[in-house]
């Protein structure tokens, strides 16, 4: 019952910690904020490119389904929603908080960073970005979370937040 939620804080978790460990390894500080967009304004650029975004990524998935690799649901997102109770509250708050913070600090707010500075901008977007795929696992969804990392990688860079992509 508690086992999913507990594997996807422990990710999370892991991480947040390998994150804090590029940091001390690299010396890097974390994306902030950029105090000269307003917060109404980021906002609104998260909004507007997540609506981008979420056409693209669809146009990718109906590409790779014309292929003959139809995206399909993760079986273990449908049965945690299905099961109820406190652990479709885990499941829910673990999908639509921590991953996404813990995404964001890690590949945007760390990784994205290190990989600029060592490799340029380009490789830095493309290779986090490439992790950013790879660590959700579901092969035929991948050139969609592909498109979808180097889009928030750019808003993030553009922004130089990491609010605006969580948006």
């Amino acid at each position: 019952e508690v086992m999913l939620p507990l594997t996807l804080f422990c990710s999370g978790c892991v991480l947040l910690a390998f994150g804090m460990f590029l940091r001390r390894r690299l010396r890097l500080a974390p994306t902030v904020d950029a105090p000269s967009i307003s917060l109404g304004r980021r906002i609104g650029m998260g909004v507007a490119g997540g609506l981008v975004l979420a056409l693209m990524v669809e146009g990718v998935g109906q590409l790779v389904a014309r292929m003959g690799y139809p995206i399909t649901e993760q079986p273990w997102l449908g049965q945690a929603f299905e099961a109820g109770g406190l652990r479709w509250y885990a499941v829910v708050f673990a999908v639509t908080v921590l991953a996404p913070v813990g995404e964001e600090v890690f590949f945007r707010g760390y990784l994205l960073p290190a990989l600029t500075r060592q490799l340029g901008v380009a490789v830095g977007i493309l290779l986090s970005s490439v992790a950013f795929a790879g660590i959700h696992g579901h092969l035929p969804a991948m050139p969609a979370y592909l498109v979808y990392g180097v889009g928030l990688a750019l808003i993030a860079r553009k922004t130089n937040s990491l609010l605006v992509p969580s948006v």
